[in-house]
């Protein structure tokens, strides 16, 4: 082989790599449904634990509000008036509600549990759940 052929064996390779790669990156944008058909669900009936759970403990349970919140309801209605238009999202899809978000950030915080365990108690999605806290820390920023 010459250094041509070498050459041309090399540029072979490389673009064939190039187009594995784009079946690849393909492959992995495609997904199976918009949301999964369990936080579908609980999307419609209510957000996972967050109506019964967090309601039930902001209407009844003051004690169990602080312990979830590290609050009490008056400082939380406080801190909602004064971020609520600022965590309103306009989407096409329904948004999540602005208290659902303060909730799950000041739990997050509060208890520093994984991501996960919000994502299962709030039924929502993963992508959804990392992206809510930071976007409510940076409106408390302001």
């Amino acid at each position: 082989m010459d250094h041509y052929e070498i050459v041309r064996e090399i540029a072979e390779l490389g673009h064939a790599y190039i187009e594995y790669n784009e079946i690849i990156r393909r492959r992995r944008r495609l997904r199976r449904w918009w949301s999964k058909p369990l936080i579908r669900h609980n999307y419609l009936t209510g957000y996972g634990s967050y109506r019964s759970v967090f309601t039930y403990f902001k209407l009844n349970d003051e004690e169990e509000f602080i312990q979830f919140t590290r609050m009490n309801v008056q400082a939380f209605d406080y801190l909602y008036t004064l971020v609520h238009a600022a965590l309103i999202k306009r989407s096409i899809r329904p948004a999540l509600p602005p208290e659902l978000r303060l909730s799950l950030t000041l739990n997050y915080l509060a208890h520093g549990d994984s991501i996960i365990k919000h994502k299962w108690f709030y039924s929502i999605g993963m992508s959804t759940t990392k992206s809510i806290v930071p976007e409510v820390c940076n409106v408390g920023k302001r």
